[in-house]
């Protein structure tokens, strides 16, 4: 299941995305709670304790949660009730 791009890129994102030698580095699309929640519609207290249980992704390093382990998730729990 492809989730839709909730938020745009900025001239200062695309920048940090480059690197001086002309090669790209992967960019992190990353979600915010918020976001994770509508999508998966669950309770915020609910989605940290799955976090905890290991029964959703953790947060990335870097702040955020990661779009294609939030895809990911969903597809392997699809039709399943919350």
């Amino acid at each position: 299941m492809q989730l839709p791009l909730l938020f745009f890129s900025t001239a200062a994102n695309r920048a940090d995305s480059a690197r001086s030698d002309g090669e790209r580095l992967p960019s992190l699309d990353r979600m915010s709670t918020r976001e994770v929640l509508r999508i998966i519609n669950v309770n915020r207290s609910t989605l940290y304790r799955w976090v905890k249980k290991k029964r959703f992704p953790r947060k990335h390093k870097s702040g955020g949660w990661l779009r294609a382990d939030v895809e990911r998730w969903l597809t392997e729990h699809e039709g399943e009730e919350r």
